[in-house]
């Protein structure tokens, strides 16, 4: 049998053309599913893809990819071998991309002019596909090359620059060197401390063996480093968490963690992570300075709860916060029962306000109630253990939706609140009165690292719950990663997701920091925990990997879910399967191909 406008035998060169110009039109607005069949299997005349396609694609950029789109031509889309060894390249590269270009002659050694990359450190700080450093390395790349400079290997430049630990544990599973020190002996964990938006590529060097106490020429340990620089303070959270020492110093002044946090970070989050696991805040410097000394006169830290904790401590004599007036500088009783009251509240705060008639069981209009408001916005458990120790009633619901303020809590990083809304005996299966969800569904969603939904599974959540109309798991919906999250569409009319009318609903751009790495975190979880990989929704029967395909930025995700015994060609009620959902609506090439090298059907 023959195919194309010139006869040719398709053969094996024909099914890489066609997963090519299936990779390219799912760059661009995707043609109906028939459309799309008819574009992949027959050669179209060139002027009905200018007439018919082309006047859907003039808002976009004429790039060599949208130009291939149009012209029929997967060649044209596929990433320019010229460009080998750059940043662009190894962006959009595939495995086969690689192959391809090394077959072609190009060099697996090359250099870049001035900081001396190879390929193989291009593809481990520019690519999201493990598959690409693997090709690399097969084709025999050196795993411990190093830059001319910093002397950094490979595995450095994953953990400066990869959110995508799968990329990391690749180069580790080849042998990359976990001690590797580049100048001012950087470990990659150093690296990986500073510069990781979430921890999970810190734990993935950890659990590998990277050692926590290791210092640089400075005498930093990591810990010191993501103290000074990170603004994540989950990441700071796992160095504490898997040991790292709070009061270690450095052999240059003596800093403790807490005085280079002071000292650099804008992040109050950070200093009170290293505050609430007991930083010793009357520590001296070698010059004899207090980590309140070291707060600069205009941080942010001034102005925030975490300065009165320092003070609070007695590290001075003095008051030392940006408002010397201790009246002025505490949040005002008058706006009790409001975000911007539970946002600065210390717990002492709380404690004045009741002595001063507030009502801990106070609601506004919406039915949120002080505890509703703490346990959302307040990052410290003392806070809403003082809300329960009064009489705040664990149970109560907002009127139109029915958030309990156990949900409330599973929108924010504070397993600890979590916890002591459990201990004190909040419903772990309570289910909103609008849309049915669960806590657990809730925080599979929104959360950024799997604590909060670690905490809910071990207090024995129901993995299985699902919504009300479309029977979406906590599965489901902690593999979508959308502009819109799950839980406001299916809880809030239209006026609600505009207006916000409750305040202390997360915003979107507050819920939807979350990354492929965090997704990839809250999803092994509960994995892990029994969660039915192959679930499928009441209403269209999708599985969590047709979510993952539709909405999942890069693999990894739906290579979790895989890994799990994910049905790879499980078809819903339309008889779609995940592939086909990726071609219509992913706007990543690496999804759709690493369905195909599965071997979707």
């Amino acid at each position: 049998m023959t195919n194309g406008a010139n006869g040719e035998d398709p053969g094996k060169d024909g099914k890489s053309a066609r997963r090519n110009l299936l990779r390219c039109n799912s760059r661009v607005p995707t043609p109906s599913p028939p459309t799309l069949l008819i574009i992949m299997a027959v050669p179209m005349p060139t002027r009905w893809i200018k007439k018919s396609v082309a006047p859907r694609l003039t808002s976009l950029f004429t790039t060599p990819l949208v130009l291939g789109c149009m012209a029929c031509d997967p060649a044209a889309a596929l990433p320019d071998c010229a460009s080998w060894n750059s940043a662009s390249f190894f962006r959009e590269a595939s495995a086969d991309d690689v192959a391809r270009c090394l077959s072609q002659g190009a060099d697996l050694n090359a250099r870049t002019r001035f900081v001396w990359e190879t390929p193989l450190h291009m593809a481990a700080a520019f690519s999201e596909t493990p598959a690409v450093i693997k090709a690399l390395l097969d084709a025999g790349a050196d795993l411990n090359a190093r830059t001319n400079k910093i002397g950094w290997t490979p595995l450095h430049m994953a953990a400066s620059s990869s959110e995508t630990p799968a990329v990391v544990q690749v180069l580790l599973n080849a042998g990359a060197d976990l001690s590797a020190r580049g100048e001012g002996g950087w470990t990659p964990l150093h690296v990986a401390a500073r510069s990781s938006e979430t921890p999970a590529v810190v734990q993935v060097l950890l659990d590998a063996g990277a050692d926590l106490s290791t210092r640089d020429e400075d005498g930093e340990t990591p810990l010191h480093w993501a103290a000074e620089n990170s603004e994540t303070p989950a990441v700071v959270q796992t160095l504490l968490d898997t040991g790292a020492d709070l009061n270690a110093r450095t052999r240059k002044s003596g800093l403790t963690p807490l005085h280079v946090a002071a000292e650099n970070s804008e992040t109050p989050a950070v200093v009170q992570v290293l505050l609430d696991a007991g930083a010793d805040t009357q520590a001296q410097t070698d010059n004899g300075l207090t980590a309140l000394d070291l707060i600069p006169d205009d941080s942010p830290l001034r102005s925030t709860d975490v300065c009165w904790q320092f003070k609070d401590a007695r590290v001075l004599g003095t008051d030392a916060c940006i408002v010397f007036d201790t009246a002025q500088a505490l949040p005002e009783c008058s706006s009790w029962n409001s975000v911007s009251f539970f946002e600065e509240a210390s717990a002492d705060d709380v404690a004045r306000c009741l002595l001063e008639g507030a009502d801990a069981n106070a609601q506004d209009k919406n039915g949120v109630t002080s505890l509703h408001l703490a346990a959302r916005h307040s990052k410290t458990p003392a806070v809403v253990q003082v809300l329960l120790d009064a009489g705040a009633d664990v149970s109560t619901r907002t009127h139109q939706i029915g958030w309990t303020p156990l949900h409330a809590a599973a929108f924010s990083e504070t397993p600890a609140v979590v916890q002591a809304l459990l201990d004190a005996g909040a419903d772990l299966n309570a289910r909103t009165t609008k849309g049915g969800l669960t806590p657990l569904h809730a925080a599979a969603e929104t959360s950024e690292t799997p604590a909060v939904v670690q905490v809910l599974l071990d207090a024995g959540a129901d993995l299985n719950a699902r919504t009300n109309k479309i029977g979406w798991t906590p599965l489901h919906l902690a593999t979508y990663d959308r502009e819109v999250p799950v839980v406001l569409e299916v809880t809030l009319d239209a006026t609600l997701r505009g207006g916000y009318s409750l305040p202390w609903i997360p915003y979107y751009h507050e819920v939807m920091r979350r990354n492929s790495a965090s997704i990839q975190l809250v999803v092994q979880a509960l994995l892990d925990a029994g969660a039915d990989v192959n679930a499928r929704t009441t209403e269209g029967g999708l599985t969590p990997l047709h979510g993952a395909a539709r909405h999942s930025k890069t693999p990894a995700v739906m290579q979790t879910l895989l890994d799990a015994g994910a049905d790879l060609n499980a078809r819903d009620e339309s008889g779609a399967t995940p592939l086909l959902r990726a071609v219509q609506f992913s706007e990543s090439p690496a999804v759709v191909q690493a369905l195909l090298d599965a071997g979707a059907d």
